[in-house]
């Protein structure tokens, strides 16, 4: 028997008599922060009838609710250059807001947060690489998303609240939760319609090791407006680092695998530690069962239902045979299919060389360090986004059918100028050259020999079949529709999201690459590859700096994460 529709699910508390408001922002840059004046506008209606559409089956089930911070019902962008120096603190990072419209994100209403700002009230610090953890959830249960994001000592969480006028000034967390967000996720971990965190157990300073083990905490919502939780307890026989690692955070997942209603958490293997059993914990009306389950060592994952059974299916980032399988490393995908008894115990191998993969089978591009899953096509099958950003794509395949736009058509990339984000090769903040026209791609000895590697994408479409290799297409900056110029180190596919920017009910593929070069070196870029009918629409691509958003740019790393 198949679950009930997310859809039936409660809506969160205000969400129903909110949802026709649309918010105007405009932005004036003060320092090193975007202050926004916003007004309620009465355009509702007219919003809605002007948006596309789209006749979409139901939002395919495990996948994150959608990020929308001021309820208007387009997806906002939550991009970090967590390596950008901030007043004077190297690493101490900053965080943009790229709200969605009826056109897509629209750079013309963003955020910059950083440190010392008035959303963020704690000083800026070295090596803080403020962005590169968060969490976008109603937090609250207002119906408006909210973003929480490690900013103080020690992992101490910040959380800006959702509004009709964007996200507000933030508020600390109670320091006596004793909540280290370094490691984060958000999800309903008991199933009673509320957003819940996970965290790391902040020990005293005193007791802390590089290598002894630290167990999880989790923060029962809903959150009150100082950034208090209705409940907070530690999460027994959960230790977070073992002897074995170099004492980094791992990595933290939720979602729902068997279609309860209460989503799984998940612990993956921290960098350095790749042969860390992945540890699942089933979610239960008490939150995560205190016993946790043994899963594949992985590195990366994402949650979401593939084959439209119903039930969210775990994609794991696995060592491929025989390998190593740490992040550098030959990596392979292993897609553990939900079921109403959780995830299975053996999943189909998806490999770099299987059928239908483009490109060639390369050691050390880091094929699936990145992954999300989303809906591109309406169709209810969740499809998979795997980053690969020291891809080298030997071989020019401007016209082949990697390159096509989501209708068929080859795409050409057009004068960027200052052209609005959707239109064909648009270009926003000097992420690539300032010319109308595409420079050839080179070898190391410019010889033309093929692009460097900078990095790229692959999309694996989710079918009622199940996910394949079969039909995938790839994303680089050597296609003639996507904007920039290809070159050894700019990690595109360092960080990858799906998102629903304009409405459509159709997600857009949104892509970082944090050693771009721009105006300045190493400042970092994000592309955008909007949807279409028929899925991805490469002649609609475009990207932006952070000279679009208003952001500092030298060594900043735009795009070296991308909230979710």
């Amino acid at each position: 028997m198949r679950p009930p529709s997310l859809l039936t699910r409660r809506l969160p508390r205000g969400l129903a008599s909110r949802r026709s408001l649309a918010v105007a922002v405009s932005l004036v840059v003060v320092g090193s922060v975007v202050a926004v004046e916003a007004g309620a506008l009465s355009q509702g209606a007219s919003y809605e009838t002007s948006r596309t559409r789209a006749t979409a089956a139901a939002r395919p089930a495990g996948l994150p609710p959608k990020v929308d911070f001021n309820n208007d019902g387009y997806e906002d962008l939550v991009l970090a250059a967590p390596h950008a120096t901030t007043e004077g603190k190297k690493n101490a990072g900053y965080l943009a807001v790229v709200y969605g419209s009826a056109r897509g994100a629209n750079p013309g209403k963003r955020q910059l947060l950083s440190a010392e700002g008035e959303r963020i009230p704690f000083p800026a610090r070295r090596d803080a690489r403020l962005g590169q953890v968060t969490a976008a959830r109603d937090l609250d249960a207002d119906g408006y998303t909210d973003l929480a994001v490690p900013a103080g000592p020690r992992g101490r969480l910040v959380v800006l609240f959702g509004s009709r006028s964007g996200l507000t000034a933030g508020q600390a967390t109670p320091e006596s939760l004793h909540a280290d967000g370094s490691s984060l996720a958000a999800g309903d971990l008991n199933g009673d319609g509320n957003t819940d965190l996970v965290t790391l157990d902040s020990a005293p300073s005193d007791a802390r090791s590089e290598v002894a083990p630290r167990p999880l905490r989790v923060l029962y919502g809903p959150f009150n407006s100082e950034g208090e939780p209705r409940k907070n307890s530690p999460l027994a026989g959960a230790p977070a680092r073992t002897a074995s690692t170099s004492g980094r955070d791992p990595h933290l997942l939720a979602g729902d695998l068997n279609g309860d209603g209460k989503d799984e958490l998940l612990q993956l293997a921290p960098e350095g530690a790749p042969r860390t059993p992945t540890r699942y914990w089933h979610g239960t009306t008490a939150g995560p069962r205190p016993s946790a389950r043994r899963l594949p060592a992985a590195t990366a994952a994402t949650i979401g239902d593939t084959d439209r059974d119903g039930y969210g299916d775990l994609v794991l980032r696995v060592a491929a045979p025989g390998r190593s399988g740490d992040h550098d490393g030959p990596g392979a995908l292993r897609i553990v299919r939900g079921s109403a008894k959780g995830p299975t115990r053996h999943g189909r191998l998806i490999q770099r060389d299987s059928p239908g993969m483009p490109g060639r089978d390369e050691l050390g591009d880091r094929f699936g360090t990145a992954l999300t899953a989303g809906d591109v096509d309406g169709d209810g099958c969740a499809d998979l986004v795997v980053g690969l950003p020291a891809w080298d794509e030997a071989r020019p395949k401007r016209d082949e059918e990697g390159v096509r736009g989501g209708d068929g058509a080859t795409a050409r990339h057009r004068d960027k100028g200052g052209a609005h984000p959707g239109r064909n090769g648009a270009h926003l903040g000097q992420a690539s050259t300032g010319h109308g026209h595409r420079q050839a791609a080179t070898g190391g000895d410019g010889s033309g020999g093929g692009a460097p590697a900078g990095g790229g994408v692959l999309l694996l479409r989710g079918a009622t079949k199940g996910l394949s290799a079969e039909g995938a297409r790839h994303f680089t900056q050597e296609q003639s529709a996507i904007p920039g110029i290809p070159e050894r180190g700019d990690l595109l596919g360092a960080a990858v999201t799906l998102m629903d920017t304009n409405g459509d009910r159709k997600d857009d593929l949104v892509m970082g690459a944090p050693g771009q070069d721009g105006a300045e070196k190493d400042s970092g870029a994000v592309w955008v590859v909007p949807s279409s009918p028929s899925g991805l629409a490469t002649r609609r691509s475009w990207s932006m700096g952070p000279g679009a958003i208003g952001a500092p740019g030298t060594g900043g790393g735009l795009g070296a994460a991308l909230g979710r």
